[in-house]
């Protein structure tokens, strides 16, 4: 079923003129949502307002990629719980969670670990995984796997916008700022956001990493139902930080 995105994304455009970004000079730039289907976030699932979420943030997709799709992922614990689902449009974005995430992804309702999901979303926008590590524990349903830990670029890398959708802190804190401090030093032309909902932890590693690393930012929602009423200027103002536009600007 089509979503009617496009007043969203014409505001979204708008909003990147307020803020000296030329919405045409973005084309090209290519979009990956990546949503946590943790045990935490199961009750967000199943009510559909991870569903509403995704809608809230498909107008980015519809600006950026020349396209107007973006890649999903779901990951949860495991590299193995790190799945590239597939792509998304406004066209058929409609009912995306249920059709395609929810009890259907490796891992669904166990725990967080970033760097799988983040891993598998460089190689998705063009980048290549070299050495790997012993395997990691998971859900005996699924075959072990292991995870990649070197990159080297590749020789058309795609420039990418990726944002995480989670719930809660993770489980593998050393290796996901290892991965993105290595991305940073090699000059991945790949902005991470997170975007997470509060759980009363207050994310302090993930507000280090926005912190510390360049590429790198966070989107604390207090609130997930309020926030999904925000208009679209409210929505657009919250993603568009400094350090969002200064990236975009590049």
């Amino acid at each position: 079923m089509a979503l009617d995105l496009t007043k969203s994304a014409n505001a979204l455009k708008l909003s990147l003129e307020k803020s000296g970004v030329s919405a045409d000079s973005l084309k090209g730039i290519e979009v990956g949502f990546a949503m946590d289907v943790s045990g935490s976030f199961m009750g967000e699932h199943a009510a559909g307002y991870t569903q509403l979420l995704l809608n809230r943030f498909m107008p980015w997709a519809m600006v950026l990629d020349a396209n107007g799709k973006a890649d999903v992922l779901a990951f949860s614990s495991g590299v193995g719980a790190a799945t590239y689902v597939g792509e998304i449009t406004a066209k058929e974005g409609e009912g995306f969670i249920k059709r395609k995430i929810i009890n259907k992804v490796p891992g669904y309702g166990l725990g967080t670990l970033y760097a799988p999901v983040i891993e598998m979303a460089f190689e998705t926008f063009g980048y290549v995984v070299g050495a790997q590590n012993p395997p990691v524990e998971k859900d005996a349903r699924f075959d072990k796997r292991t995870i990649p830990t070197e990159f080297c670029i590749a020789l058309r890398p795609k420039r990418a916008l990726f944002i995480v959708f989670t719930d809660g802190e993770n489980q593998d804190v050393g290796r996901t700022q290892q991965v993105l401090e290595e991305a940073d030093k090699a000059g991945y032309p790949v902005f991470v956001l997170f975007v997470a909902i509060e759980d009363g932890s207050g994310f302090p590693f993930l507000k280090r990493l926005a912190k510390d690393i360049k590429n790198t930012g966070l989107l604390v929602i207090d609130k997930l139902q309020p926030f999904l009423k925000k208009t679209d200027d409210e929505l657009n103002q919250m993603v568009l930080t400094e350090k969002v536009v200064t990236w975009l600007k590049k």
